[in-house]
């Protein structure tokens, strides 16, 4: 889905007095969020790759693929209705959200293998997963 599309899908249901550049800028931070969790957590054999965008990225493709691109729109509602202070609408565009951002995540964790975590970084070590820890069964008498 293209920036425009998005924004455009959410004030034809839900008019508001938000900027072009506010929207773009609450994309930023669901994409740059899904970038940094998912995608680079993950083999990325598509070369899949984020910079944020600003206003003249409207006909730019945003990260996720159809049909999990529906976050967006609901990313988006939500993020208005909670300026607005609207909690019960505030409170179905989440539940939406995390609906959607559920599914995603399950067809990437289906989709690409997890990169194996060693300290607070994450490499790629074939099949090999290391562990930043001592063996447990190590004691005091043992070293």
């Amino acid at each position: 889905m293209k920036i425009k599309t998005a924004i455009d899908r959410v004030y034809a249901v839900r008019p508001d007095s938000f900027t072009t550049d506010e929207k773009v800028e609450w994309l930023n931070h669901l994409d740059g969020q899904i970038y940094q969790e998912v995608i680079l957590t993950h083999e990325n054999p598509q070369n899949v790759s984020f910079s944020k965008y600003d206003a003249s990225d409207l006909e730019k493709e945003l990260l996720i693929p159809f049909p999990y691109d529906k976050i967006y729109t609901s990313y988006l509602k939500m993020m208005i209705e909670e300026a607005y202070g609207e909690t019960e609408a505030y409170n179905n565009a989440l539940y939406l959200y995390n609906e959607n951002k559920k599914d995603f995540l399950s067809y990437w964790n289906r989709t690409y293998r997890p990169l194996p975590v060693v300290g607070n970084k994450t490499s790629h070590c074939g099949s090999f997963f290391v562990y930043p820890c001592e063996s447990p069964l190590n004691t005091e008498d043992e070293r």
